[in-house]
């Protein structure tokens, strides 16, 4: 028996498939799996090396081709919000597939707009001892996982947390500083700034997207606010 057990310890599939089973009869396995996947606060952390053993990071994952900027900063507060929770160290990455990344400059997307949200580098963080990847079932807890939606207690809840870690890169912040002062010089009078949301999401019935304004609406809006201030 100990040299079949020997050898089934040697084939990792194996011998996981045996110890799984043998948790199954007795129902332990059962709960785990359901605990995983349906309890947000069940954190996995994988071991990925030997360094900073006393410390807990958790990787923030967001994006795909169709998540444009509002939505990646939407939810990487929302996670980092998560890891605040839970006393977690956190690291962002955007997907490279993201609309506001820049194919030429090879990097992180989040990077090339924001500061990383902690000092801890991506090569260290992939040779560290505890690190859990973000999972969109950890946002279940607050019941908004396909939410874009702010409640006021969440923007209470958000506005310390992107204090706390949002912070524009320097060649950014600089070329926003100057195009305003281009666009306004030294005015002193009253100014008002719409932003108009693009018409690209009108047609789409994204499930729980906000659908863009009319333009005649946004004019009316304007000529209200005008007239009140």
């Amino acid at each position: 028996m100990g040299k079949i057990r020997d050898i089934l310890k040697n084939n990792r599939k194996i011998y996981s498939f045996v110890k799984v089973m043998k948790l199954f009869k007795n129902g332990v396995a059962w709960r785990c799996l359901s605990d995983y996947a349906s309890n947000p606060r069940v954190i996995t952390f994988t071991r990925y090396g030997d360094k900073n053993v006393y410390d807990k990071f958790y990787h923030i994952t967001i994006g795909n081709s169709m998540t444009g900027m509002y939505s990646l900063v939407t939810w990487t507060l929302r996670k980092l919000e998560f890891a605040e929770f839970f006393n977690l160290t956190p690291y962002v990455t955007w997907s490279e597939d993201v609309t506001v990344a820049d194919k030429n400059k090879k990097k992180n997307p989040f990077e090339i707009y924001f500061k990383q949200v902690s000092d801890i580098s991506m090569d260290e963080l992939l040779e560290s001892a505890n690190v859990a990847e973000s999972r969109e079932i950890y946002l279940v807890y607050e019941e908004r996982l396909k939410s874009y939606n702010f409640s006021d207690d969440e923007i209470k809840r958000l506005a310390p947390v992107y204090r706390k870690y949002i912070r524009l890169q320097d060649d950014l912040e600089d070329k926003i500083k100057n195009d305003i002062q281009k666009l306004l010089g030294n005015s002193s009078g009253k100014i008002l700034a719409v932003h108009v949301r693009g018409a690209d999401w009108r047609n789409k019935n994204i499930d729980g997207h906000p659908i863009a304004m009319s333009e005649d609406y946004y004019i009316k809006l304007t000529e209200k606010f005008i007239d009140k201030y």
